[in-house]
Order: structure tokens, then C-alpha cells, then sequence
């Protein structure tokens, strides 16, 4: 889950644990690429930390072109791993992992974490002798255009009020405000954000749709009305949607399949579809659940 302007921290690791990110050549190559290719796609970066076996990134999707970009860098890194040890297949553990940063303070949170993971695993006994991150990279004159140095002295009040942060930083307080959705992932922050983020990211979804060419003889080559879909479902089921009672077992499995029809047939947004009184008491984030769970049960059911 994404959408433009949209904070995250990035993961990835070496398949089954291996070491693809061992020593300084390694690293140096990683490190070479997000600087050629992050002006490239028009992404900030704050934060970065690279161990032997994963790489942590802390961003901004500024360009809504964040998987783009990760796509990039992954794919050139694994085919210059591949050649340097003549090796094949994946080198990563998956495609990455993106966790979904609330706001500005729990984004000093992430960069804290990020920092001090070479510490909490013993690597380093404190985080500026870690040369591999980019905590010295905040203290020294020289530029470092992929990094926004100057937005982070802002974010903790200047150089002294970054260390005294990292200091106090406690371990487990960026687990305690991690948590994971069913359909979106994991997200730092709040639970009651859920709905607003979800919204953005169907807007963006709906916005890459839109901006795609439409192939002749495809799956689908364009959109049915709403009006012609609720009609249409009304006519099969013989019952105006204004009248299912959605407290009954039978009137939420109703109500379940309009949504899969208003979705796969209208492409409709989940926010979109809130917006019909048959919804409007559900949780956008919780559309995207029972579409899954109605499809499922569907495929089930047809065998």
C-alpha cells in the first residue's frame, strides 16, 4: 500500500539469510545505485542502514513511483551479485517490505530504529561507529544529495536534539505502535488511521487506472455504469437494494456480492463505495476484507 507523499520503511533481505550485502564492495554497490537512481525517480530519502543480509530505508514516496524505483535498484544489484559470483535465480528474499509511516513523529521513530539496529544486534556498541548508516552523514559538511539532511536536523530540532533522541531511543517503542492489517500490511502508527490511508491508496489505484491505455479484446474494456449494475442486481435477485437487511446472515452475503459487483463491474474505489447508504456503516478498510472474504467464499462455493 502506497500512494504519493506517503512516508515508509523499507526492507529487504538476502534469500534463505544469505549474506548478499557482506562486505564493504557490496554495500558500496548498493549505496552507488540508490544515488543514481533516486534523483532519477524523484524519491527523498532520510535514512538508511545496511547490514550484511538486509538493507533499511527510510522515504518518501514523493513521486508515487516508490516500487518503480525498488524494482530498479533490487533488480540491477541481483544482476551485479549474479555476475560478480556467478550465481542464479533470486538474490532477494522477496520484493521488499514497506511499512507505512503515519506522520512526521512516528517518522523520527523509524529513523531511530533504523539507526540503531547495528546496536540492538550487537554489531556496534553505539550507532556512529556504524559506518554503513546514515547517522554520520547528518554531522559532516560534505553534501550528500540522496539524503535529506537538512529536513532531519528539522525534524529533531538540530544536530544536538537528533543525538539526545537517539539516546532516549528505546528499543521496543517502535514495536509497540507496529501493527499489521489483513489486507494492507503493516503500518507504524495509529489503528484510527487505517480508513484515511486506505482511502488514499484506492484513489491512487483508481488514478493508475485511469491513466492506463484500455486493450481492445481484454479482460475488460471498459466500466459498466453504477446505475446499470444495481439494476441489474436487483432484477437477478429480485429485491431493491434499499430493502436488505444487512443485520440478517442472508442480507451481509447480499450486500457482499453487490460489493464484488460494484468493484469488478463499476471499479468502484472502496471509499466510493462507502459513500452508498447500503455501506455507508462499514469502515473503508474493512471493504477491502469482505471483498476477499466474499470471492473466496464464492470460488468455494462453485467449486
Amino acid at each position: 500500500m502506497t500512494y504519493e507523499g506517503a512516508l515508509h520503511h523499507v526492507i529487504n533481505s538476502g534469500k534463505k539469510g544469505l549474506e548478499i550485502l557482506s562486505g564493504n564492495r557490496n554495500k558500496l554497490t548498493l549505496l552507488n545505485l540508490l544515488k543514481d537512481n533516486l534523483p532519477k525517480y524523484k524519491i527523498r530519502l532520510f535514512g538508511y542502514c545496511i547490514l550484511d543480509n538486509e538493507f533499511h530505508l527510510v522515504l518518501e514516496n514523493t513521486s508515487g513511483k516508490m516500487p518503480e524505483l525498488l524494482k530498479t535498484v533490487n533488480g540491477q544489484f541481483g544482476m551485479r551479485f549474479r555476475k560478480q559470483w556467478g550465481t542464479r535465480g533470486n538474490v532477494f528474499h522477496d520484493r521488499y517490505k514497506s511499512i507505512l509511516i503515519q506522520d512526521e513523529s512516528y517518522l523520527r521513530m523509524a529513523l531511530g530504529h533504523i539507526l540503531e539496529i547495528p546496536v540492538t544486534t550487537g554489531v556496534v556498541d553505539t550507532a556512529d561507529e556504524y559506518i554503513w548508516s546514515s547517522y554520520c552523514d547528518y554531522f559532516v559538511e560534505k553534501e550528500f544529495p540522496m539524503l535529506d539532511k537538512a529536513f532531519v536536523h528539522g525534524l529533531f530540532g538540530g544536530k544536538k536534539g537528533f543525538r539526545s533522541y537517539l539516546r532516549s531511543c528505546a528499543p521496543e517503542q517502535y514495536s509497540r505502535f507496529l501493527f499489521r492489517t489483513d489486507m494492507y500490511g503493516y503500518i507504524l502508527g495509529e489503528k484510527s488511521i487505517v480508513d484515511d490511508v486506505v482511502g488514499k491508496n484506492e484513489e491512487r489505484i483508481e488514478a493508475d487506472r485511469t491513466r492506463q491505455p484500455r486493450t481492445p479484446g481484454g479482460d475488460r474494456d471498459y466500466f459498466e455504469p453504477v446505475e446499470n449494475v444495481i439494476e441489474a442486481f436487483e432484477k437477478t435477485y429480485n429485491i431493491k437494494i434499499d430493502r436488505i437487511n444487512t443485520h440478517s446472515l442472508g442480507g451481509k452475503r447480499m450486500r457482499s456480492r453487490l460489493l464484488i459487483d460494484l468493484k469488478d463491474k463499476s471499479g468502484l474505489t472502496y471509499p466510493q463505495i462507502k459513500q452508498l447508504p447500503l455501506f455507508s456503516e462499514l469502515k473503508a478498510g474493512s471493504l477491502g476484507r469482505l471483498y476477499k472474504l466474499a470471492r473466496d467464499r464464492i470460488m468455494k462455493d462453485t467449486g
